[in-house]
């Protein structure tokens, strides 16, 4: 496989040339990229946990902010964190990279602690 197969979230965007993404690549790891000025440069990665590899069903990409520490999440399994990141912008989207499809069921976001729903 090969990293040019990827997908997951963009956030804390200011444009497409300065922004994060959390990915999913076909060769099954994660990465953590920032672009600053159109350059990327990776903060993390690593290799997907072998039980949440089943190319056949719904991936759950997770993002969550505590305190100065940003953790992300594959299927509610903890996959890493980074501190301290100055995000560029408030923008959050989508990255679809090469031939990858994706589908999206729902999107929930929230500022705060959240109730029982989910939702302030």
């Amino acid at each position: 496989g090969t990293d040019k197969n990827a997908y997951g979230f963009i956030f804390g965007a200011k444009d497409a040339r300065n922004n994060y993404s959390f990915q999913i690549t076909e060769n099954k790891y994660y990465a953590v990229k920032n672009y600053q000025h159109g350059v990327s440069g990776q903060l993390t990665s690593g290799a997907i946990k072998a039980s949440l590899e089943n190319s056949n069903s719904p991936v759950l990409l997770k993002i969550v902010k505590q305190a100065d520490d940003i953790h992300f999440y594959i299927n509610n399994w903890h996959a890493d964190k980074v501190s301290n990141l100055g995000f560029f912008g408030s923008q959050i989207g989508f990255i679809v990279e090469g031939k990858s499809h994706i589908a999206i069921d729902y999107t929930r976001s929230y500022i705060g602690k959240a109730d029982k729903e989910g939702t302030n």
